[in-house]
Parts: C-alpha cells; structure tokens; sequence
C-alpha cells in the first residue's frame, strides 16, 4: 500500500502548480504517519537568515499535541549539535529511555519534555546540495519499535518532501524575480509620471542662482543671498525626490514590515521635541502643541513598524503646523482592547467636505494663501496614507472650514514579549548567568535598543553603564575600569568602528562585541578589523548575547 501511495504521490507532485503543493504535503504526511503508527510527522525548514528552524508542515493524530502549535519555530542555537548531524546527513533515532546516552539528545531533552516525545526519527531534507531542514516522525503517547523496513519507508519519503521542497523553492525563487522585475518597471512608472514638473522649479532655481555666481560685480552680501537660495531649493530638491521614492514603493508593492520593540510614550515625546522645533522655524509663535496620551501605558514596549509609524504622524504634525496660525494642535493616542487610536487635531484653516476624498490623492494640493507661502510638493499625506493602510488602518479626517481639522488612524495593539528563559516539565532550565562583579558598557544611541539590552543584562546581576556614542564611550573607558564593552557601530559623534580602535589603544585586553544591523559578510569583517572581539547582528537572540558575553567574561575558562 506504502509503495503504490508513494509512486501516486511522487507522479503527482512532479506535475503539480507549486500553489497547491501544501495539501498534497499535508495529506503524505497523514498518510505515513497513519500507516506506520507515528503519531506526529512534520517538517521544519531552514531559515539561514534567521538562524532558527521553523515548522510549515505537519500532521497529528491529536491536534491537542500539535508541535507546530505549540513551538512553530526552534532557534538553531538551542539545538546546535542537533543540527550539525541533519547538516552532515545523519538519521537520528530516538528513545526517551535512551536518556542521556543518545548522542545529540541532551540538548533535545527541553523540546522532549514539553511535546511529551517517547521515540522520535529525524532524517535531514537535502535538495539540489543545499541543506533545507529535516522531517521528523515521532510518538507521545507510547515508546514505538521502528525497525528498518520502517525506516526506509521514512526515508523514502523524505527524499520525495526533499525534492518537493527545493522544487517549491526554486520556482519561487523564479516567480519573486519576475514580480521584482514588473515592481521595478511600476517604480520606474511612477517616479517619471511625478516628477517632471515638481523637479523644474528648484532646479530652475538652483541653476539661475549658480550662473549669476559668476558676475564678477557681485557683491558680498548678494553672494550670500544667492548661496542661501540654492542651499535651499537643493534641499527641497532632496525631499521631492525622497518623497516620490517613497510614492513609487507604496504603488508597487515593494514596502515591507519591520517590527520593532518601541517604547511608545517616549517616542511620542520626541515627536513633540521635534514639533516644537519646527514651529519655531516656520515662527508658528501663536500655536500651542499639546501631547495627550493614554496613561494606561507606562513604560510598557509596543511591537510595530517605528519608523513607518513617525513617517505618518511626522508628515500630519508637520502639515497641522503649516496650516495653523493661532490656537492649539494637540496630537497623541488613545488605547482599546485590539488597537492604538493615533490622532493629530488642530485649530488651522480646515479642508471642503467636498475636497476631503482628495487631499491624499498624490501631487493634490489645495489652493490657499498659506499653501502658496509654504510650497510642498503635495505627497505628505499620500505618503501618509500608504503607510497607514500598510501597518494599520486607513486615516479617516473630520475637518471644518476655518475651524480646523482631526485626522485619525489605528494600528494593532501588540506587546513585545521579551524573551523569557525556557522551563521544562521535568526540571530542565535553560542556563542562568550570574556575572555579579563584571562591569560592562552598552553603547547603543537608539533608547528602545538600549532598554532591551538593559532589561536582558540587569538579569544578570553585572554592574551596567551607558553611552550614547562612540565619543561618551571612549570617555568611560578611560576613566572606569570596566570588564566588557557592547558596541552599536553606526553612532553619532564617533561612530563604533573608530570608536573601538580608541578603546583597544587605551586597554588592548578589554574585549568588545559588535552589536550592530550590519549583517553583511564584509560588514562583520570590518568589525574585526576595526578590533572587535566578537560580532552579533541585529535582531540579536537572547542566548547569542549571553553565550558571546559570557565567553569573553570568562574566557579564561574557555581557553
């Protein structure tokens, strides 16, 4: 029955649109796993770029024991050797009365006792040379004497799902490069249908300016004048092109989503910083701006897009300041179960109800006294709206003609979770690191980074000290004797390439790990050079830092 299943199945699969190959997979793995009395079969993918294995498939007598349900993604760290045989083509083969005698099992003994596991079957999963993860076949509720006619009808269904696999992912592969390729031509579109007419006047501006630079009866103090116009027409220039960029992506499709702890109450405090600053230099002395925000938040860290967030409260602050002579704008949130309700109300001059539906349209702008004064090209708010109805919902706006305008928008509330060290029901803990009497510095310029560092670091009892920059860290070092640096390596001031060769010439010993986004093969080679001791990249795992910390603390030990 096996046999005539896996030929079926086989045919099928080599024919099938790569769009319904899930089912078909799901099915095998039901019916393999009925046939041989394995209560649980799935498979766990690779994601080298993510350093983890997650779980796409799967099938489970009991979806009460379900393991993708319950840890849908194991990072590699946590299973190193366990890996490194699947890497190597090993078959691993189980037992829980095996106990700590089974090679490999040991570090296996948390994801054992969490999804109850009594035999388990690993067989890796290799497509076109190149490692795609493994597919495992294992019980709950009873030990199970596989034997080897078992454990060929295993591996011959690895091999079909291996081939299937790295079929799916080279079609894939194919078809994202054929819709880059038509985004690319819809951005290329887009940005020329814009551009033309917004561009001509700064750059009329500019090259009028620079000609009459070379009268040599120029005087001194027209010079000056001149060179303040093509500064500023060059940097109106700059945030066109920025701006119809960003246009182009939102229509083609190419945004993506990048979540991020965010300390919501101090990034709401910045944006008013820089508000206030702006209504200074656009001499808005008569408006007051207020931030009102929900007092049930705290400290608490949000997940969300950030920098797509203050793209769209920056370009609505920015707009109720340019159009608001007198009175107040208030701006800030309000929380509900589900969502974030972000508003930005202001006292200006206020839109037609019948020019509401078109105020997001690109390039659209309104006639009026003060948008003449102020110029702009007319994306802000299409931007704004792109984005909102990319990370959340759309910006709805009341707004009444002389009396001022609301504009609203919502995205989902979601906690970041911070990591939490692993429990197992039998006892089994993840390791707990003690480094009472080590002092170790984070240089970190972005303050919700610097907090996730902090909250992961004061658990284990190290004495911590701060920098803001690679300058202020260079300072400390100086003047502190300190047992380990963290270093961010795009800083303000000093950034952390030159800020380490500092260090090092001041105390050659005192190890330093970069902690940066650079994740790039060159990146991590120049963080050696500029005399790391180590290299993390963002978004940086719980265990990578405590493992590369402890190691450098300690490295005597590990010598």
């Amino acid at each position: 029955e096996f046999i005539e299943y896996i030929n079926q199945l086989s045919f099928r699969l080599i024919n099938m649109d790569i769009n319904n190959m899930d089912d078909i997979i799901l099915n095998a793995l039901e019916k393999v796993g009925s046939l041989y009395g394995a209560e649980r079969v799935y498979i766990a993918c690779y994601d080298a770029a993510q350093a983890r294995v997650n779980l796409t498939h799967e099938y489970a007598f009991d979806k009460r024991f379900s393991h993708k349900q319950l840890i849908p993604s194991i990072q590699i760290v946590e299973i190193q050797e366990f890996i490194r045989k699947m890497e190597d083509g090993e078959l691993l083969h189980f037992q829980r009365s095996d106990g700590d005698t089974a090679s490999g099992y040991g570090e296996m003994l948390y994801f054992f006792d969490l999804l109850n596991v009594e035999t388990m079957i690993a067989i890796p999963l290799t497509g076109e040379q190149q490692f795609l993860g493994f597919i495992g076949f294992d019980t709950y509720s009873r030990p199970a004497q596989w034997h080897e006619n078992t454990l060929n009808a295993f591996r011959l269904t690895a091999q079909i799902m291996a081939n299937t696999l790295a079929r799916k992912q080279r079609e894939s592969a194919l078809k994202n490069a054929l819709i880059q390729a038509e985004s690319s031509d819809k951005l290329k579109s887009a940005f020329l249908a814009g551009i033309s007419h917004e561009i001509r006047t700064p750059m009329n501006h500019i090259l009028g300016f620079l000609s009459m630079l070379d009268d040599p009866d120029i005087q001194a103090k027209e010079r000056s004048e001149y060179l303040s116009i093509i500064k500023n027409s060059s940097q109106k220039l700059l945030q066109l092109l920025d701006d119809v960029i960003k246009t182009a992506l939102i229509d083609s499709g190419q945004l993506s989503y990048r979540p991020q702890p965010c300390q919501l109450n101090r990034f709401m405090e910045s944006l008013l910083i820089q508000a206030e600053g702006t209504k200074v230099s656009l001499k808005r002395k008569d408006i007051k701006i207020n931030l009102l925000i929900d007092q049930q938040m705290g400290d608490e860290l949000i997940e969300t897009d950030e920098t797509k967030l203050k793209q769209i409260l920056w370009n609505l602050l920015t707009n109720a300041i340019k159009y608001t002579t007198n009175g107040m704008i208030d701006f800030g949130y309000v929380l509900t179960a589900e969502y974030i309700k972000f508003f930005v109300s202001d006292t200006g001059i206020g839109i037609d109800e019948d020019k509401q539906s078109s105020i997001f349209d690109r390039f659209y702008r309104i006639e009026h006294d003060l948008n003449r004064e102020m110029g702009g090209a007319g994306l802000g708010l299409s931007i704004s709206q792109g984005l909102a109805s990319f990370i959340g919902e759309p910006i709805q706006i009341n707004s009444t003609p002389g009396a001022g305008s609301t504009f609203r928008f919502s995205i989902p509330r979601k906690e970041y979770q911070l990591p939490q060290p692993a429990t197992g029901t039998n006892g089994y803990r993840t390791r707990v690191y003690d480094w009472k009497g080590k002092k170790i510095l984070m240089v970190e310029d972005d303050p919700v980074n610097m907090r996730f560092l902090a909250v992961m670091l004061l658990r284990t009892n190290a004495e911590l000290f701060y920098a803001a920059d690679g300058a202020e860290a260079v300072k400390i070092v100086e003047n502190q004797p300190l047992d380990l640096v963290l270093m961010d390596m795009q800083l303000p001031i000093m950034d952390g390439f030159e800020a380490t060769r500092r260090i090092k010439s001041i105390n050659q010993k005192l190890p330093v790990i970069a902690q940066t986004a650079m994740a790039l093969n060159a990146d991590k080679q120049r963080c050696i050079d500029a005399g790391c001791d180590d290299y993390l990249a963002k978004p940086i795992g719980r265990l990578q830092l405590y493992e590369a910390a402890d190691r450098l603390l300690f490295k005597d030990k590990f010598n």
